[in-house]
């Protein structure tokens, strides 16, 4: 039972740290208390790291307040910087007053689209103090009607008597009351028991409202609404009504993904299910839109296939998307970190797609684009020129090119074919051609290019030739070596140390400590007779020569 319960609080000490653990790289990216100093950069960040103890932690939360609370008070955000940080700042419970404050911004920052409808409107006064108000059309002041307000809360008022057809906002006027209201609210009921707030006003006594369904620019200041900006402030708010971006054509898969969040309406979801791509990605391969997607859908086999497609495209040696480590961003890790656990599970679980069903499914995904189920990737093929050529990513037959098939077809043609920035074919694989007509392979598309058997050729005669020039550069260094200290030697500017002469042998085998008596006295030489008699005769020979020489210089 104790090695049970130890082995528990084991797995309960490791699962944190080998959480955390991932998002080292991340960690690692803060700088001066943000992340690239970008406010959704960092938004993302703070919200896939919130169950994380890291530095500076409160300060960073600290750097998206002040930045809000700058941009709103100048009333300059950005409507996407700002849904992110509302998302981010909601939470982690960060200071009410802010996110309060930044939510008021963003929902009056909406613009209106009306198109007539008079049914579901419904106003709401909050007051510290009791009174009355005057609700009226400001542009037929006729058409109003008194409210009575109770102190601390007025439950809502439909106000469907003033609008008409022709009518495109309210006026609420509590100037009446000793002090100004806590809110003033323009709600609409789009469907039974779903309300929506279009405008809130905080601490003034009249105002007016208009009516309609919000939408969002990039900024305030932008003339028109964008689609990405409004389905993300939607996305944030979570109680405004969605009615603009519904009637909207051409929706993007992250689009409708959001906009299933905020209605809960599976058509949405229909459609995005629908638009994945069979590797399980949606868009371009697009990272970003992928992990956002996968953290609001419902668990499926295409969320599965979604989450497996972002584990491979984790780099390799580091924690951070997407592969290879130079393309690795703080926005991709961040979204691909929110679905932390998920991912995971599947890395724990998942196993490398065989390549021919890789191949299978990329066969049938392509075949739209005109690539047929015989020319699976990098297979040989032949063209309709009758040359050989091989099979590219999206199973069409490409030439091989410098091959002179058909005629012509020569390296050099092919450079001046291949216009800076035109698409082109690298190794069976897209690409773009590059200032000096080369065709440069696309490292996002995730298809690996195969040089061509003259392209080998030639890297492997460059690289023979290569390792030659070195020895030889070698081999001379080493006579120019071995010449110069000869001459040196030669000219006495080199000289060898002698080695001492070896030791006699009584010296050499003394006892350290034995008395000097005992030293062994070397015997004198001993000279041979046969040399003594040569010796003889030598110095008789020289006395001789002596003699002559005397005689002759007498």
């Amino acid at each position: 039972m104790n090695k049970q319960c130890l082995l528990i609080l084991i797995i309960f000490i490791l699962v944190p740290l080998a959480y955390s653990a991932n998002q080292d790289w991340l960690i690692s990216k803060l700088s001066h208390n943000n992340w690239n100093n970008n406010i959704q950069d960092t938004s993302l960040a703070l919200l896939s790291l919130k169950d994380v103890s890291y530095t500076n932690k409160q300060e960073t939360i600290s750097w998206l307040e002040t930045k809000m609370n700058s941009c709103t008070t100048s009333d300059s955000c950005n409507i996407k910087d700002a849904s992110f940080a509302l998302l981010a700042l909601n939470d982690l419970s960060a200071s009410s007053a802010t996110t309060v404050k930044l939510k008021n911004w963003l929902l009056n920052a909406s613009t209106f689209q009306y198109s007539g409808e008079t049914a579901g409107w419904k106003a709401q006064i909050i007051s510290t103090i009791a009174g009355s108000c005057t609700i009226s059309d400001p542009n037929n002041p006729s058409q109003s009607q008194s409210v009575i307000i109770s102190a601390g809360f007025t439950p809502w008022i439909s106000i469907e008597s003033l609008i008409s057809q022709t009518t495109n906002s309210i006026k609420i006027d509590c100037t009446s009351l000793s002090s100004a209201p806590i809110s003033l609210s323009l709600i609409r009921e789009a469907s039974s028991n779903r309300y929506y707030i279009n405008k809130e006003i905080t601490n003034q006594k009249e105002i007016i409202l208009e009516l309609g369904y919000p939408c969002w620019g990039t900024t305030t200041q932008a003339a028109a609404c964008d689609k990405e900006s409004t389905a993300f402030a939607l996305f944030a708010l979570k109680q405004t009504d969605p009615k603009w971006l519904e009637n909207q054509g051409d929706l993007t898969p992250l689009q409708n993904t959001l906009l299933y969040s905020v209605t809960n309406n599976n058509k949405y979801l229909a459609k995005v299910l629908d638009e994945q791509n069979s590797f399980g990605y949606w868009g371009s391969a697009n990272l970003f839109d992928t992990a956002f997607i996968s953290l609001i859908i419902p668990d499926s086999d295409k969320r599965t296939k979604a989450l497996n497609w972002i584990v491979s495209q984790k780099a390799s040696t580091e924690d951070c998307w997407p592969k290879p480590e130079s393309l690795c961003n703080v926005r991709s890790t961040a979204a691909a970190l929110l679905n932390q656990l998920a991912l995971s599970e599947i890395s724990a679980n998942t196993t490398e797609t065989s390549s021919s069903n890789q191949t299978e499914e990329r066969k049938k995904q392509n075949e739209e684009k005109g690539g047929t189920v015989d020319c699976p990737e990098d297979s040989s093929c032949t063209t309709s020129d009758a040359c050989p050529g091989t099979c590219d990513y999206w199973g069409l037959c490409q030439d091989t090119k410098g091959d002179n098939c058909p005629a012509g077809d020569t390296v050099e043609k092919q450079k001046e074919e291949c216009k800076e920035g035109s698409v082109c074919t690298a190794g069976a694989c897209p690409g773009k051609c590059d200032a000096f007509g080369d065709c440069i392979d696309n490292a996002e598309d995730n298809c690996t290019p195969e040089t061509t058997s003259s392209t080998t050729a030639s890297q492997t005669k460059e690289s023979g030739s290569s390792t030659l020039f070195w020895v030889l550069m070698v081999l001379l260094l080493l006579i120019v070596v071995a010449g110069g200290g000869y001459l040196a030697y030669k000219k006495g500017l080199l000289k060898f140390k002698k080695k001492p002469s070896k030791p006699s042998s009584a010296q050499e085998f003394r006892h350290p400590f034995a008395p000097a008596s005992q030293i062994p006295q070397r015997r004198p030489a001993i000279t041979h007779q046969v040399k003594g008699r040569i010796q003889h005769e030598l110095d008789s020979s020289i006395t001789e020569m002596e003699k002559f020489l005397k005689g002759r210089k007498k």
